[in-house]
């Protein structure tokens, strides 16, 4: 465990490092939540006095879309790690390193992972400083959920990293994925809005559960008992779809050594 810490350190003192140097995308970064969490409050004021699910209009949009993005990131952070160690050049010596393919492409994604949540999180802080975003937070059942649903988008970010071994290219089905949730899952209306159709459509989605738990921890103060069906759901996906994907993370790599393409970009 020590030594796993350890790794993720290093590896996120590295892309802290990267990041820091271009002062301008922080910055910009920084602007962009701030225009954001204003947009998305006076489009509450449009939508007037309806509660969208029992929840204030602001809420629900600022949740939602905060969720989504933290979510959008850790299906693309994996995937973006391995192009970037492409051609960078250093994808190969990471991959021939003692440690599993898949613990070498989870650590690379480590400062992705906690730049969004950091970010999803100023979302939901600019609200309640700058816009009087009001709720009840239970910050343990908010955590716990978040690592679930973390969770579950990895397992699907972990595959498209998979792919992007193999091919040398984004995956397509990602992109798909990534709309098909942002229409479907909920960011911006309630699920129960849409089709009948649809809405089975947007259960078989893991953003939909996270989103419905978000709002219920983040807004309604909801203890980990009151969304243990969203919980159970999420570390399903997790459980299964983790160790599966790992296993297709080091079949690729396997292929890549033997095709000698794995330091190609």
């Amino acid at each position: 465990m020590s030594r796993a810490l350890t790794l993720m350190r290093v590896f996120f003192l590295r892309d802290l490092a990267i990041d820091m140097s271009y002062k301008v995308s922080i910055a910009i970064e920084i602007v962009d939540v701030l225009i954001g969490a204003a947009g998305f409050f006076y489009l509450s004021r449009v939508i007037g006095d309806r509660h969208p699910a029992g929840y204030d209009a602001f809420g629900f949009i600022l949740v939602g879309v905060a969720g989504n993005s933290a979510m959008t990131t850790a299906l693309a952070c994996f995937a973006q790690a391995v192009k970037a160690d492409q051609n960078a050049g250093t994808l190969k010596p990471l991959l021939v390193s003692p440690l599993p393919p898949g613990a070498m492409v989870a650590l690379s994604a480590t400062y992705p992972l906690i730049r969004s949540a950091t970010s999803a999180v100023a979302y939901l802080v600019a609200g309640a400083l700058l816009f009087g975003l009001t709720g009840r937070v239970n910050v343990m059942a908010s955590l716990v959920l978040l690592a679930m649903a973390l969770g579950a988008f990895a397992a699907i970010g972990f595959l498209s990293a998979a792919f992007t071994l193999v091919v040398k290219r984004g995956d397509p089905l990602l992109w798909l994925f990534g709309v098909v949730s942002w229409l479907l899952g909920g960011v911006f209306f309630p699920v129960e809005t849409l089709p009948a159709f649809l809405q089975q459509v947007a259960r078989l989605l893991p953003i939909t559960y996270a989103l419905d738990g978000l709002r219920a921890t983040l807004l309604g103060g909801a203890g980990l008992a009151a969304v243990r069906p969203q919980l159970i759901v999420l570390g399903t996906m997790a459980a299964i779809g983790l160790p599966l994907s790992a296993a297709l993370v080091s079949a690729a790599t396997s292929y890549g050594k033997r095709a000698g393409t794995l330091g190609h970009s």
